[in-house]
């Protein structure tokens, strides 16, 4: 049977698309990076939408081996690198429902269907080369503005380039500015000037409250460390 015949399992939700085979994930167009055992857990959670996976349940697909102390900080972990991934919160949860010391539920309406192999999943993929991990950031006084490039390398003649949305990134007050984006092009650190609260700030691309690093005027220029674990700064005398 050739390659036309053959087809690989797609789920979208909100502006996320799943393949389940391959071990993709992407949000508007753009591919996110998940660790292999936060996306078990995605593809358990989306192959049974709406309803209570258990943590029981999770173990024994994911973590057959594991010890009930060591499982327990592995679903933990898991479960919190995916909400950071998809920028659900525990608290008020739109994706991912916790059901204490029951397990999990997958609460957003989900789209499943089944893509032929050789049709590109986004359109994007089979036009372009690599998606950077850099975008471009405009700030505003009153929000720090992100202005989304996926740049492409062009892989065949007569392809454009896809359209900048430009999106509130996080309202506060004072002025942000110094925008970096992580190396996984998940997070953005910024410098916060003029307001209550200065000093240098993390937030999640996808929105939600933004982590405070520092408290200080002085602090400017984050940068991230190639492995995206570290934030190096400039301080001012």
């Amino acid at each position: 049977m050739g390659n036309s015949a053959q087809t690989e399992p797609v789920v979208r939700f909100q502006d996320f698309q799943v393949n389940l085979e391959t071990g993709e994930l992407w949000k508007a167009g753009i591919r996110l990076r998940l660790q292999d055992q936060p996306f078990k857990v995605l593809a358990t959670l989306l192959r049974r939408p709406g309803q209570v996976v258990t943590r029981e349940e999770l173990r024994q697909l994911i973590w057959p081996k594991e010890s009930f102390g060591d499982f327990d900080h592995a679903i933990n972990l898991a479960i919190a690198k995916l909400r950071a991934t998809l920028g659900d919160s525990a608290d008020v949860p739109h994706l991912i429902e916790t059901l204490p010391r029951r397990g999990y539920r997958f609460i957003a309406p989900v789209e499943g269907r089944a893509a032929p192999r050789n049709v590109a999943t986004p359109p994007a993929e089979e036009r372009f080369g690599r998606l950077t991990r850099w975008g471009w950031i405009a700030v505003g006084t009153a929000a720090l503005l992100l202005t989304t490039f996926a740049i492409f390398r062009l892989v065949r003649k007569g392809a454009e380039l896809p359209s900048v949305e430009v999106v509130p990134l996080i309202a506060m007050q004072g002025t942000q500015g110094d925008p970096a984006v992580s190396p996984d092009g998940n997070q953005v650190a910024f410098a916060n000037r003029g307001g209550p609260h200065p000093g240098i700030y993390t937030a999640l691309v996808g929105g939600g409250k933004p982590l405070q690093l520092t408290d200080s005027e002085a602090d400017s220029d984050p940068t991230w460390s190639p492995d995206g674990l570290q934030i190096a700064l400039a301080k001012s005398a």
